[in-house]
């Protein structure tokens, strides 16, 4: 790799948004880690693969659809779909993280 920096601990997911190239490969056929390596790249990818996520949970409610696409994002929608949730702290620390975020914008 270009830059290993970029990659995981378990040296499967890659650059800013942290993809498995396989997923990426879902969105934009030919991708490969020095792709995801690209923050801009990585970036329109997360953007195509945010909405996509949200297209397969219609009718959810704001809130319902943050946590969806949040969980989706690290486990995946089918897992999600199916009610699971191995994400242990990870969406509540998002939430702290999203509420950090949200008071240095006032």
């Amino acid at each position: 790799p270009a830059n290993k920096a970029s990659v995981s601990y378990d040296n499967k997911s890659w650059g800013l948004m942290q993809f498995v190239v396989a997923t990426a490969n879902d969105r934009i056929p030919g991708t490969t880690y020095i792709d995801l390596n690209n923050p801009e790249y990585s970036i329109k990818l997360a953007a195509m693969h945010f909405v996509w996520m949200m297209k397969q949970f219609p009718n959810e409610a704001p809130d319902s659809l943050l946590k969806k696409i949040v969980l989706s994002y690290n486990q995946g929608v089918g897992n999600t779909k199916n009610g699971k949730d191995y994400t242990g702290e990870y969406y509540p620390r998002f939430m702290r993280n999203l509420a950090l975020v949200e008071s240095r914008d006032s």
